[in-house]
């Protein structure tokens, strides 16, 4: 944890030191679902939370350096044992983004990876008394992402995107099919 927030920091300090283009920041905000797969898919149902994301294309105008966090909670499925779990996931992800496309519409594809902080609540009824608990952890993730941005307003963009987050957890990983849509604003 420690090793990435340093490479966090320095790549925060790095990233306006390249290029010759003028800075160009952009923020945004968003709606984030998620639809789990494999594993995950067994105990989990859908997802919903909301992503803030900010980006730096002062390097090269088709290629934007991306910092992503949020939370989406998941709700957990009734099994067979009469048990149900939740799961929160808080990612926290650098990424890099290529615009395929400039105009008034931009598809782009990207890549985040980073850490991923999971919290799962269980309950139970054991000898008719409820039981819960919870458990949080920390895990590395990957997530490629593929999307369009359609001009809102002179420096404001749509954002919809899907993509696929493989988060490593032990013996399988936690992983879900995520889509959103949100607002990114250009700052200069």
């Amino acid at each position: 944890m420690k090793k990435f927030a340093i490479m966090l920091a320095l790549l925060i300090i790095a990233v306006p030191m390249f290029g010759q283009a003028p800075s160009q920041w952009s923020v945004g905000v968003g709606v984030e679902g998620g639809l789990p797969t494999g594993d995950f898919n067994n105990a989990s149902n859908f997802g919903i939370g909301g992503l803030a994301f900010a980006g730096y294309n002062g390097i090269d105008p088709s290629f934007q350096l991306t910092l992503t966090s949020g939370y989406v909670r998941f709700s957990g499925k009734d099994l067979p044992d009469g048990s149900s779990a939740s799961m929160g996931v808080i990612p926290i992800l650098v990424g890099g983004k290529y615009y395929f496309m400039p105009g008034d519409t931009r598809v782009y594809g990207q890549v985040d990876v980073g850490l991923y902080l999971l919290n799962t609540s269980v309950s139970t009824t054991i000898l008719g008394q409820s039981v819960s608990g919870s458990e949080s952890t920390s895990k590395f993730g990957v997530a490629p992402v593929l999307g369009a941005q359609f001009k809102a307003g002179d420096k404001m963009w749509v954002d919809a995107h899907v993509n696929y987050t493989d988060i490593m957890t032990d013996n399988s990983s936690t992983s879900y099919i995520g889509f959103g849509i949100g607002l990114v604003f250009d700052l200069q």
